[in-house]
């Protein structure tokens, strides 16, 4: 928004002037002297034309005309002031016996005041000094006005631009709505459809396992070692593929129903998790560390879900040595009502280009190599934070390990200790 600055009465006004219309230059010189010591210009006219051009040329704050100019009455100089519209104050120098019938016309030609002859001093400058006065404090009221408009144009300007830009926001935001609306319902229907093609993919793979096992059962003597063997990877892979779609169902049902949330021991819920997780973390030596953990608002089948995919993740993507994790926990700096979680491990980690798509369905790092996974875990991981209204993000660098945080609500807002 622009405002226009206001000038100081120093840098705008004008110095005024003070005309004197006099045939007799003594005369001039006489009332210059009067009037001298006053912050004024004072200009010289010795005719009618010659006082009527110093008015085009000058600002005058007041004009001191004899009535009896030879040539020209100072009566027909005020009136050609005044039929051009020139709103200066006239001061008539007259003569003591001036008549009554002198005194009405040259009010009728415009005169605002008189000086008699022979002139006082006192009184001339008393006289001139009252209309320099109002003439400054003219020029400062239409100096407030004008800058005062032009304060108005600005804000009109301002307001005008405000309000395309509002109805832009507005437009904006109405078709930002409509996206979302647009992206929810393709949402839902994504769910729908992974849920319903996983549930009608179950029944029929579960009966081909079925068959390859009574196959085994019934035939298995009779089968050479290669056979026995192509029936064991067909096995192997059919489990794959059930875990696989066991994931995707569970993975459709997050976005489709919305969590019971009540308070929810985050310790109790991680030995949950690292129960389910005994045979993986015995079998690679995995340490586990982690601090006291707090009480959020959340659902505990979720959280158990949450703890179990970021650990056995840490243990499945495990470098040379055996995994080393940690579980900690502290309060956000930026919203005390959340807990800060960080689940830290020294496995092979992955690079900083892979942050965001290590969050994607079936995303996988290029460093995975032969490791089994189905690339769901960690979108489970992401969509049950974002149903606790947190967010999850990671920080990683190859062959050093890998940080996933994490921010769950807390479920009494107590202040702890920062994260």
């Amino acid at each position: 928004m622009t405002i226009p600055v206001l000038e100081s009465k120093e840098q705008s006004l004008s110095c005024p002037s003070i005309l004197i219309l006099d045939d007799r230059p003594e005369n001039i010189l006489i009332i210059e002297a009067m009037l001298s010591g006053l912050d004024v210009n004072l200009l010289e006219a010795t005719s009618g034309p010659m006082a009527l051009e110093l008015l085009e040329e000058h600002s005058i704050a007041a004009a001191l005309i004899d009535v009896s100019i030879p040539g020209v009455a100072g009566f027909d100089v005020a009136f050609q002031m005044r039929s051009r519209g020139e709103a200066v104050p006239i001061i008539f120098i007259t003569p003591l016996d001036f008549s009554v019938q002198s005194t009405m016309r040259a009010c009728s030609v415009g005169a605002t005041d008189f000086v008699y002859a022979p002139v006082e001093p006192t009184v001339l400058r008393t006289k001139v000094q009252g209309f320099l006065d109002l003439f400054r404090l003219r020029q400062t009221e239409e100096l407030r006005l004008r800058s005062l408009k032009e304060l108005n144009d600005v804000l009109a300007a301002n307001q005008a631009e405000a309000e395309k830009l509002a109805s832009e926001v507005a437009l904006q935001r109405e078709d930002l709505e409509r996206q979302n609306r647009e992206l929810t319902v393709r949402n839902k229907q994504l769910d729908s459809f992974a849920h319903v093609v996983s549930h009608d993919l179950r029944q029929p793979l579960g009966s081909i396992l079925d068959y390859i096992e009574l196959i085994e059962d019934s035939w298995g003597e009779h089968l050479d070692a290669n056979s026995l063997r192509w029936i064991k990877a067909c096995i192997g892979l059919g489990d794959q593929m059930r875990m696989l779609i066991e994931r995707i169902l569970d993975f459709s049902r997050l976005g489709s129903r919305v969590p019971l949330m009540r308070p929810v021991d985050t310790s109790a819920v991680l030995a949950a998790a690292l129960d389910s997780l005994h045979a993986a973390v015995k079998e690679s030596g995995a340490l586990i560390r982690c601090d006291v953990l707090p009480t959020v608002l959340g659902s505990e089948h979720l959280l158990t879900c949450l703890f179990q995919n970021l650990i056995d993740n840490a243990i499945k993507y495990r470098g040379p040595e055996p995994p080393r994790i940690q579980v900690r926990c502290g309060r956000c700096r930026d919203d005390k009502k959340m807990w800060c979680f960080r689940v830290i491990d020294n496995g092979r980690g992955f690079e900083e280009a892979d942050r965001e798509r290590v969050f994607e369905m079936f995303g996988r790092c290029d460093n995975v190599g032969d490791t089994p996974g189905t690339g769901i875990g960690l979108a489970m991981c992401k969509r049950i934070v974002e149903a606790h209204s947190g967010r999850i993000w990671a920080k990683s660098s190859p062959r050093r390990g890998a940080q996933f945080i994490f921010v769950l609500p807390d479920a009494f807002a107590e202040a702890g200790p920062a994260c």
